[in-house]
This record gives structure tokens, sequence and C-alpha cells, in this order.
């Protein structure tokens, strides 16, 4: 299992650089955690995802805790890149954004997440350890990062043959 899920890139895959070659282009991007366990029930942990709308392809990742420290962890997994270019980020408006997203760059209310949201579905439907009310969440974090590294990966090879 961790050889298979170890065969996903670190980008996940993402097809940025269309995004890149377009001047003209605003990237948007919907950005949101969703909980899980690690380990047990008692220590929950957070997945932080960066989803770009027009790719339909999750870029980046990381699993923490919510804190404005992980926010940061987070955000610089957002390859610098995109974060350089004409970007809208947007998220629920959770603290431990502020002063890490650029407030010209940071748009805060869930009214802008559906995509996102919809993500997480396919995430909890395919990815059993991440399934609330069971006992298959991962035991350890490196496992758990690597089969959802492993899945988003996969995610993204669908969204590309779309």
């Amino acid at each position: 299992m961790i050889s298979v899920f170890n065969e996903a890139p670190d980008d996940l895959g993402a097809q940025v650089k269309e995004l890149l070659d377009d001047d003209l282009q605003v990237v948007v991007i919907q950005v949101d955690e969703a909980w899980s366990f690690v380990s047990s029930k008692d220590n929950k942990s957070w997945i932080w995802v960066a989803y770009e709308r027009s790719s339909k392809q999750v870029i980046a990742f990381h699993i923490g805790d919510r804190t404005k420290q992980s926010a940061k962890l987070f955000y610089k997994k957002i390859p610098a890149a995109l974060r350089k270019k004409c970007l809208l980020i947007f998220t629920d408006d959770l603290k431990s954004y502020n002063g890490v997203i650029p407030i010209e760059k940071h748009h805060g209310g869930k009214q802008f997440n559906q995509d996102i949201e919809r993500l997480f579905c396919t995430m909890r439907h395919r990815v059993s350890r991440v399934v609330r009310r069971n006992l298959a969440f991962s035991k350890s974090w490196r496992i758990g990062e690597l089969a959802l590294k492993y899945f988003f990966w996969n995610y993204n090879l669908e969204q590309a043959l779309h």
C-alpha cells in the first residue's frame, strides 16, 4: 500500500501550466478544511485543501490542526507561481487565514465554496480513512497523508481527462 501511495507526485499532478500561460486569466481558488481522525477519535485532524475552480483540480493540501501555523504551512504548499499571479482565494472566513493570505486576494464566505464542498463529498466516498463515523481512519499522520495524496492525484487525472 505504501509503495503504491508513494507513486503519487508531490504536485498532485495538477495541470497549472495553462493557468500561468494566460496573463489575462484570474485564477480562482477555493480553500476549505474537512475534519477527520488520526490514530484515535480523540485526535481530530483537519484536511486543508486548495481547489482551482476552472481546471477542477486540487493544487495543494495539508493535514494539521486549525491554527494559524497550519494555515501558513498550507498556504506555502500552493505553488509559488500561482500565489504571485492575479489570484482570488475564497475561504470560509476562518480566522486562521487572517495575516496568512494577502488581504487583497482573500475573500470570505461559505457561499463561494460549493465546488470544494462537493469535492469533500467525493473524498469521503472514495477514501474510507476520512469517513467520520468509521473505524478505518488512519493510524498515523504519514499513512493518512499518503492516502490523501494518492486520492488527489487520481482525482486530478480524472479531471484532466474531461
